[in-house]
């Protein structure tokens, strides 16, 4: 930790005043310097993603959906996608990133774009909250990561870490160069 603390100390400022330069297909999404964490931040909802190769955060806010967050460290490059139920969509309505195989498809497709290799990817995975709750309710949540998790086996991509389950949400920081990934618990059963 004195080590980071000491390599971050000589790291240049980031500037608040201007973000960094996106990737293309990344500058219509908005982005905010958060005070807090003092980082440029993309602030992605169900269905979309976002990709970078740059020192900024990625952030989101997780009930039943999943995010997977994959990075290709020596690229230099990371992403997070968001997707809201399992499988994919039949009826390809436009709105394919709200469902898992097309999320992580995409995600996958535009780190290889960007210079990724499938070869050196980290895997993160994140949600999948039981947050509606009722006797005979359909856990979507248990569904998302069931799905999540065998659709990555299948990719011969290995999750290395995650915080799944559980009746909460959660909000996640994920920082695309260094793979960090920051997870808080919201609502109800996040008091332990």
């Amino acid at each position: 930790m004195l080590t980071w603390a000491l390599e971050m100390s000589h790291a240049s400022p980031i500037a608040e005043d201007r973000p960094p330069r996106a990737l293309r297909g990344y500058t219509l999404l908005p982005r905010y310097y958060d005070r807090v964490t003092k980082a440029w931040t993309a602030q992605i909802i169900a269905g979309q993603l976002y990709v970078s190769g740059a020192d900024e955060q990625i952030t989101t806010v997780l009930g039943s959906c999943v995010a997977v967050c994959m990075r290709d460290p020596r690229a230099g490059l990371g992403g997070m996608n968001h997707f809201l139920l399992p499988g994919e969509d039949p009826e390809r309505h436009g709105d394919e990133l709200r469902y898992g195989r097309h999320a992580i498809e995409h995600l996958i497709a535009e780190l290889e774009k960007n210079g990724g290799q499938r070869q050196r990817f980290e895997t993160q995975l994140f949600g999948g909250g039981r947050v509606i709750g009722g006797t005979g309710a359909i856990d979507i949540g248990a569904a998302n990561i069931e799905f999540a998790r065998r659709f990555l086996k299948q990719q011969r991509l290995a999750v290395s870490n995650e915080s799944l389950g559980g009746g909460y949400s959660r909000r996640v920081r994920f920082h695309p160069l260094t793979g960090e990934a920051h997870v808080k618990l919201l609502g109800m059963g996040a008091n332990r």
